[in-house]
């Protein structure tokens, strides 16, 4: 394919734009523990005229995708000074915007739709508790008429608008192109027949967000968490790393990781959409926004978001076209796929891509909102975890609930077995696997006829342990708990730990090696320090700690 033109936005000195503060990044945290390993692909290798280095890039992805959902984006044209002139634009919004505006614009998220002007007081049109989120969010109409724009905004809106379209056609089209090859579709069928056009953003959205730290009461109140735990109803979202590290994403060992920060690059995430269509061989990626860790408390958080959106009037059914499809089938792993799957086989109508995200905003929760979020409501208990469950339009959708990250071990053992059985067709890198009777980390899948060689590092002792299993029969997954503890004390090689609730746990030991050196100096230098502790199998281990954040 023709090589992709870079991004060349409108200049910022034409007569008539006022003067725009640079944007300058905040300090990146110092804190190591507790993010994700994602990988990283360079999107300007699908230019290259050798197929192997393109069929190199696919593979990458498909990887990529099948373990995580999510991706970091290098390469894709635009450089870190235009970007930077995007986030000075963001910030020139929020330090402007009238107060007339705000009221003029404000948001109706009822109608199913973010367009406008969310207040810093919750994710309802009438105030809440003070949330500190501030977004201004383009749709099509907003796109068509400037009135529907804070007024400082408008002698920007070329380059607002121009930074849009080259996201949505060129960026988001070549990454659907890829997909499309992962799937082993025609390069343009997702482009042509998912995609939605006829604006900047099709049916979808472009966001300007601001995060300002919250009093220590909100934060009490919603346990840390500035948005639930969720995947994206739509398509693909594209939104450009920064130094304050919210965004977290959930593990397949069933741990929270913070996104880390790398300059100029997109984080991209699968949505809904996107898993129906390849059958649930991409899922659509758990996520939510978190406090950032202790050193960046104070700090503001500064986003840029495109959520692209599917054709509206579709109801979105696995591509049967596609040759991975196909050959391998389709997975029921987890999540939506799995739900319309269900309703389909019933002979019932899923919801159209427009029903699917509309519903969804129209009956956001807040986090501080203690009357839906508590067990009974839209919180349930499954193997003794606390999940966020929802039904909309007969689908069930069951995500890890923000309170997860607070579970004491005693309340999150499994009720059953210390294991349970999985058709081997379903196992990914990164998930939890038993070989030769212990708990292992999968670090390679390889298949060879109908035999699949599973490599994986046993959790606690870090050994690399293989084996090989017919592809037909199922494999035992150990059930893994990670649980957070306030360290009390360390004496005679093990650490006194305290849950959330005050129950004391002193039956750890210390861990040892660097880990535990640099554990019992903080903890001399008197930091109070979160412990992490991981439980497989009537075993458990330290394996990580953070500072807790002050007041906390």
């Amino acid at each position: 394919m023709a090589p992709a033109a870079p991004f060349n936005p409108p200049s910022a000195d034409l007569p008539g734009k006022p003067f725009v503060p640079e944007w300058v990044p905040p300090p990146v945290t110092k804190e190591k523990h507790n993010f994700a390993e994602l990988k990283s692909i360079d999107l300007s290798l699908l230019d290259s005229d050798d197929p192997a280095v393109v069929d190199d890039l696919v593979q990458q992805v498909k990887v990529a995708i099948r373990d995580d959902g999510f991706l970091f984006l290098e390469n894709y044209g635009v450089s870190l000074e235009q970007l930077h002139r995007q986030f000075a634009l963001a910030q020139y919004l929020y330090n402007n915007i009238s107060e007339e505006d705000k009221e003029r614009l404000l948001f109706h998220p009822d109608s199913g739709k973010w367009s406008g002007y969310k207040h810093p007081y919750g994710f309802k049109r009438h105030r809440g508790a003070p949330d500190g989120i501030e977004q201004f969010n383009w749709y099509k109409p907003d796109w068509e008429d400037i009135n529907r724009v804070p007024t400082c905004l408008h002698p920007f809106m070329d380059e607002i608008e121009a930074f849009s379209n080259y996201l949505t056609k060129s960026v988001n089209r070549r990454l659907l192109t890829v997909l499309s090859r992962v799937l082993e579709l025609p390069d343009d069928y997702l482009w042509d027949n998912v995609q939605s056009h006829g604006s900047p953003t099709g049916e979808g959205y472009f966001r300007h967000a601001l995060f300002r730290p919250v009093q220590k009461q909100i934060q009490e109140a919603s346990k840390g968490l500035r948005m639930h735990g969720h995947t994206d109803f739509g398509l693909t979202t594209l939104l450009f790393s920064v130094p304050i590290s919210c965004l977290q994403i959930w593990g397949r060992d069933e741990q929270w990781y913070y996104v880390p920060y790398k300059p100029g690059a997109l984080v991209i995430n699968i949505g809904d959409t996107l898993e129906i269509v390849s059958g649930g061989h991409f899922k659509a990626t758990r996520h939510r926004v978190f406090r950032p860790p202790a050193d960046q408390l104070h700090e503001e958080r500064l986003s840029l978001v495109l959520f692209n959106s599917s054709i509206g009037d579709l109801r979105m059914a696995p591509a049967k076209e596609s040759k991975l499809i196909q050959r391998e089938g389709c997975v029921e792993e987890q999540g939506v796929y799995k739900e319309f799957k269900k309703l389909t086989s019933q002979g019932k109508l899923v919801p159209t891509n427009r029903q699917w995200r509309e519903i969804q905003i129209a009956t956001c929760t807040d986090p501080t909102d203690t009357v839906n979020n508590r067990v009974g409501a839209h919180q349930v208990l499954i193997d003794g975890k606390v999940m966020h469950q929802r039904e909309y339009m007969g689908v069930k959708v069951v995500l890890p609930d923000d309170e997860q990250h607070y579970v004491t071990f005693e309340q999150s053992q499994p009720s059953g077995s210390m294991s349970y059985p999985m058709p081997i067709s379903a196992v990914r890198k990164h998930g939890h696997v038993i070989i030769k009777g212990r708990p292992c980390k999968i670090i390679d899948i390889s298949k060879s006829g109908t035999s699949t060689h599973l490599v994986g590092n046993d959790i606690f002792t870090g050994s690399t342990l293989s084996d090989d299993f017919q592809s037909s029969q199922s494999v035992d997954i150990p059930n893994v708990t990670r649980c957070g503890y306030q360290l009390v004390n360390i004496d005679e090689g093990f650490l006194n730990l305290m849950s959330q609730d005050g129950t004391a746990k002193d039956d750890v030991k210390d861990p040892g090696g660097e880990l535990g050196q640099t554990i019992q100096a903080d903890f001399e230098d008197g930091k109070d320090l979160i412990i992490t502790v991981i439980s497989a199998m009537g075993e458990e281990q330290a394996v990580t700690y953070n500072e807790a954040p002050k007041g906390s």
